[in-house]
């Protein structure tokens, strides 16, 4: 089950803060689930969104993808941050809008600390100041939550092209 998401409480535990997406990407052993991670060639995602609907929607939009991973789910700015540190994704979706710490200051600690690890913007803004804002930050790519899934598969894949 997972513990709902409280604003107001920013000493929660960890693990409250991730949610299990499936049987397959459980977070109650990270050190198991990133030595299962080692063994294949998968793209490893991690989704950050404060709405759990579109997290979970998302995920199991991903996990439909042979080639991608879905390795867990942030709530918040500073969760997505620690779960980095854990998880070393290949590729976080970071919405902009966030609790604790905004898209923009998590996606640029992430990207400060883990130059390896690529970042997406996903927001509802279609803002090219926004979009501008996410790249200056480290962001790979912008893209909007009305864009094709396809598109956003597409983007999580050319993330493992090598950067520039």
């Amino acid at each position: 089950m997972v513990a709902k998401e409280n604003p107001a409480n920013p000493e929660r535990d960890l693990q409250q803060k991730v949610e299990p997406l499936s049987a397959e990407t459980s977070q109650t052993d990270p050190t198991v689930e990133r030595a299962a991670l080692k063994t294949d060639n998968k793209i490893r995602v991690l989704l950050v969104d404060d709405h759990q609907v579109l997290r979970e929607s998302l995920a199991k939009l991903l996990q439909e993808q042979p080639q991608i991973q879905v390795v867990g789910g942030a709530g918040d700015g500073q969760a997505a941050v620690e779960l980095v540190r854990q998880l070393k994704p290949d590729v976080v979706i970071m919405d902009l809008g966030l609790p604790q710490v905004s898209g923009f200051e998590a996606t640029r600690q992430i990207v400060s600390e883990n130059p390896g690890i690529r970042v997406i913007g996903l927001s509802a803004h279609e803002n090219e100041e926004f979009a501008a804002e996410m790249r200056k930050a480290g962001a790979a790519d912008y893209l909007t939550k009305g864009t094709a899934a396809e598109l956003l598969v597409a983007a999580i894949q050319a993330c493992r092209e090598p950067k520039e």
